[in-house]
């Protein structure tokens, strides 16, 4: 729509926002829209990042994607990973909170709390999930997983499995990051498809910005490698995972400091910069 106006009293350049690679999306996870869209989907998508005047990417892995499925090639975007609400304001919780916040979960002092924020529905690879989830859970009764989801069949079959071992909580907005913080990493396991592979899941800041390192599988977006780089979590395998520990203040200020390095609206300013440049 807004290609079609450009040029007129009131539109006169048009910046695509690259969420992720829509069209890719609609075919891997079998999106519920009207059929002709679908049969649409790859020609606006092309439109959109051909024509635009000035594109927005959430990584790099997906201006990659572009250049290869659309042979974009103009160079003229700047990439914003999603980033946290501005009102965020990073604190690390002192053992007594924790410890407050962990008893008000349910959780003992001794526990090691794995935290999965989101859904566990088909498109969120819960079978591939599932496969690190259970060798971790059968390791001692201490492992615990922490659920901040609505209930779904995928949980209580977990629940029903490992009885005492799954919590399940779904809160307000504003107490998530005190109930992240009562864990001790975080989970983004993902099946390996073209729109994970050009992510950018708002959970990885999330987890962070709690002072959990996270458990991430490769070829997620730029996180993957961001992990590697930045020594803020394990890299999912297919192997067991390693044994976890709790995680200590060093790491939780580590962890925050790095939101607020990379995944705060301030640290953004720059690229935030640059597109309004250019699109004036």
């Amino acid at each position: 729509m807004a290609l079609k106006i450009r040029n007129s009293t009131f539109v006169k350049n048009v910046c695509f926002d690259g969420r992720g690679a829509i069209a890719a999306e609609w075919k891997e996870y079998e999106v519920n829209v009207v059929d002709q869209w679908k049969k649409e989907i790859d020609y606006l998508e092309q439109r959109a990042v051909i024509e635009s005047d000035y594109r927005i990417a959430v990584t790099e892995k997906l201006v990659d994607y572009w250049h290869k499925q659309y042979s974009y090639a103009s160079g003229k975007h700047v990439v914003i990973p999603c980033t946290l609400n501005s009102s965020f304001s990073p604190k690390i919780p002192s053992d007594v909170e924790k410890t407050e916040a962990r008893k008000n979960i349910g959780l003992q002092t001794q526990d090691i709390v794995l935290a999965y924020s989101g859904s566990t529905a088909g498109w969120q690879s819960f079978s591939t999930l599932y496969n690190y989830l259970a060798p971790f859970l059968k390791q001692k009764p201490e492992n615990k997983v922490l659920f901040l989801s609505k209930q779904e069949d995928n949980i209580l079959q977990l629940e029903k499995e490992f009885p005492g071992q799954i919590i399940r909580k779904w809160v307000d907005h504003h107490e998530v990051p005190i109930v992240l913080s009562a864990c001790d990493m975080g989970i983004l396991i993902r099946d390996d498809s073209i729109t994970n592979q050009v992510a950018s899941p708002t959970k990885f800041a999330e987890y962070l910005s709690a002072g959990l390192q996270v458990i991430i599988t490769d070829n997620i977006g730029d996180y993957s490698d961001f992990v590697k780089v930045h020594q803020c979590g394990i890299i999912a395998n297919g192997k067991p995972l390693p044994n976890i520990h709790n995680v200590d203040f060093t790491t939780r200020s580590k962890m925050i400091n790095l939101v607020n390095l990379h995944f705060t609206k301030n640290a953004q300013l720059n690229n935030y910069s640059e597109l309004m440049k250019n699109l004036n």
